[in-house]
């Protein structure tokens, strides 16, 4: 389900089938839909999810209501522990089992790229970020930046600095780090332009980060150009004024599918820089590393 809108999106307009078909069983949500409405015991399996969360994830699903029972473990367990855990009660007795750890686990890492070459966004997606290489990027080597903004202190922490955390004066990046973080990729991976895919709601001190960003990155001689189609008025327009609307049927694009677009532009980019506790960064950092692509640590990574 997109979540910004009450809509449902077929699963094959955002990835191909056919290669996930070769890597593994699909299984549609309403499939999983029927298997919970006739579950017997069931129970999650969560680290460190809040029970409302899962309750949220759930009924995007959708399934109705929320976890029976949650059991707990604690970040990085290692394998052996969650084995243990399905010895004991009551997940021996379970019937149905929603593993959702926030962190992986030994050996986790190296199943998730193999995967992630058989996950492969759908055509259309491809063919719009095509249109983008052909059109804006013109074959110049692009350095794609992520930058993940949070108006909850869900992703802060006391020992590190973070660009989720919205206390940027404490335990936030500020614009400033942000700009220089960007620049010194640009210059290591010798980038012509930059693509900035900037996403969430910061404070409000920083309503205006974006825009502030590409105009600083314009202004330095090294770079060619540098873009930003984060905003729906700006992908539409930019579509309709390339015509790419009179080379293909007519796109109507959700808010869904920006993130869809800047992913597949990020993952394609000559070279990557991502934010740190972001899924987002993440996906894409396994596309790459997956297809042996170079991927930066997190700009927040080297910030004191």
């Amino acid at each position: 389900r997109d979540q910004t809108s009450p809509s449902r999106i077929d699963f094959d307009s955002v990835f191909e089938l056919e290669p996930l078909r070769e890597y593994t069983e699909i299984v549609s949500a309403h499939e999983i839909a029927e298997l919970y409405r006739r579950k017997q015991q069931w129970n999650v399996l969560a680290s460190p999810v809040p029970k409302s969360r899962l309750k949220a994830a759930l009924e995007m699903m959708p399934l109705p209501c929320c976890p029976g029972k949650k059991i707990r473990l604690s970040s990085h367990s290692r394998a052996q522990k969650i084995l243990a855990s399905f010895q004991e009660s009551p997940l021996r007795d379970a019937t149905f089992v929603i593993l959702s750890p926030l962190f992986l686990i030994e050996n986790e890492k190296r199943l998730l790229l193999e995967a992630a070459k058989f996950r492969i966004r759908s055509k259309r997606i491809r063919d719009i970020v095509q249109h983008i290489n052909d059109t804006l990027f013109t074959g110049r080597r692009v350095l794609a930046v992520h930058i993940r903004r949070e108006s909850t202190d869900l992703g802060c922490d006391d020992a590190r600095r973070y660009i989720v955390c919205p206390d940027i004066k404490n335990r936030g990046v500020s614009t400033q780090q942000i700009l220089k973080a960007i620049l010194a990729a640009a210059k290591s991976s010798d980038a012509d332009l930059v693509y900035l895919a900037h996403a969430g709601n910061g404070p409000p001190e920083l309503v205006n980060e974006r825009h502030f960003l590409v105009n600083a990155l314009k202004q330095d001689s090294f770079l060619d150009d540098v873009f930003s189609l984060s905003q729906m008025n700006e992908l539409s327009s930019f579509l309709w004024d390339s015509n790419f609307h009179n080379q293909q049927n007519d796109e109507n694009l959700a808010p869904f599918d920006i993130s869809l677009i800047e992913q597949e532009i990020c993952s394609t980019a000559h070279a990557f820089l991502p934010s740190a506790r972001s899924t987002w960064s993440a996906t894409v950092t396994f596309d790459r590393e997956a297809n042996s692509k170079r991927v930066f640590r997190p700009m927040d990574a080297s910030i004191p």
